[in-house]
């Protein structure tokens, strides 16, 4: 019997490291004592006006299961929102504002809605423009926010707190390094998951004339 102990070791020691991987990001609520590094780095995040780059959106549909990638650059601006310039497997464009979303199609026709006709809609461009507005208190007034990592490797995780915004999207998932997102994981009421994976990003001091153009609906 005593000859079986190590192995037993073995196996306790390994079932513990499994189950410590188990763990999700939603196991950590954001604490007091991390509240000040947290800010920091947060804040950082509306640091510059305007962030350029590359996207890779993979959008799995349980019921059908399917991906559906699409790829192509995206625009964050600070105070007017983010825009993203499909390119693959077609071009589009998708315009999140605060007081509107704007789609274009390949063919050039545009849809507006506007937050003042749908109050879930202006729920969502909120918590949306929150996420990138460096505004912890932005955050937390429209997350309940969950946070592990450091400055070098993070992962930050968001509930929404309005109902209507979780009859959508249940939560958001962001990973990245220094100051910037390289990961935003969406997993949505459907039961289906979005995930966007940044890359190549850049910073400028103001929007050009297209992208003027683009975010305000043109």
């Amino acid at each position: 019997m005593l000859k079986c102990a190590p192995f037993l070791f073995v196996f306790l020691l390994l079932a513990a490291n499994l189950s410590a991987g188990a763990f999700s990001l939603f196991d950590f609520p954001l604490k007091a004592e991390d509240k000040a590094a947290f800010e920091t780095r947060f804040s950082a995040f509306a640091q510059h006006p305007v962030i350029r780059g590359n996207f890779r959106q993979t959008k799995h549909i349980p019921k059908l299961n399917r991906d559906f990638i699409s790829e192509g650059s995206f625009v964050i601006a600070s105070g007017n929102g983010i825009l993203w310039n499909s390119q693959k497997p077609f071009p589009s464009t998708l315009v999140i504002a605060k007081d509107k979303i704007v789609q274009k199609n390949s063919a050039g026709k545009s849809e507006v809605m506007k937050a003042s006709e749908n109050a879930a809609f202006k729920s969502f461009a909120d918590m949306i423009s929150s996420i990138f507005s460096g505004d912890p208190k932005k955050l937390y007034s429209r997350f309940s926010v969950f946070n592990k990592g450091s400055a070098g490797a993070w992962e930050l995780g968001l509930v929404p707190i309005d109902a209507s915004v979780r009859s959508v999207i249940l939560s958001i998932e962001l990973s990245g390094n220094a100051n910037f997102p390289k990961t935003i994981r969406l997993k949505n009421a459907d039961s289906s998951v979005t995930l966007y994976e940044l890359s190549g990003e850049s910073f400028a001091d103001s929007l050009s004339a297209a992208e003027k153009d683009a975010f305000d609906g043109r």
